[in-house]
């Protein structure tokens, strides 16, 4: 049996401000996936990651919506169990971009909590 990856990071307040920097150019890079022809659920797709990134312990859409500012419970919700945008060019592009970046690993790790937390919603097809 294979042990999990262990990441360890060295970070301080210091460096919190060039990661938000990134992590919000990220964002912006991957919020054309976030869009269907009629609306775009690119606000929910970046309060999902916040709440993500703000949880202590286990997470669930209910405790993101507490900890994210101007948060709609509902539209989160929305858009973890109902949103019609579509999931699979956004996974072929994480994909491609992280092989190219040579972070197949950490890709498969950020593919696995996706599938296992968002798409339920399509039956669990893509966990079977």
């Amino acid at each position: 049996m294979m042990r999990p990856t262990e990441f360890k990071f060295d970070l301080g307040l210091g460096d919190l401000p060039a990661a938000l920097i990134n992590l919000n150019r990220l964002h912006k890079n991957y919020s054309p996936y976030f869009h269907n022809t009629t609306r775009s659920v690119e606000v929910p797709s970046r309060q999902y990651i916040d709440g993500l990134l703000l949880n202590v312990g286990r997470g669930n859409i209910s405790h993101y919506s507490e900890r994210v500012p101007n948060c709609n419970s509902q539209s989160l919700n929305h858009f973890v169990s109902d949103s019609p945008w579509l999931h699979l060019p956004l996974i072929d592009q994480i994909q491609v971009n992280t092989t190219d970046l040579g972070l197949t690993q950490l890709t498969g790790i950020f593919l696995c909590h996706l599938m296992h937390s968002n798409l339920d919603m399509y039956g669990g097809a893509v966990l079977n």
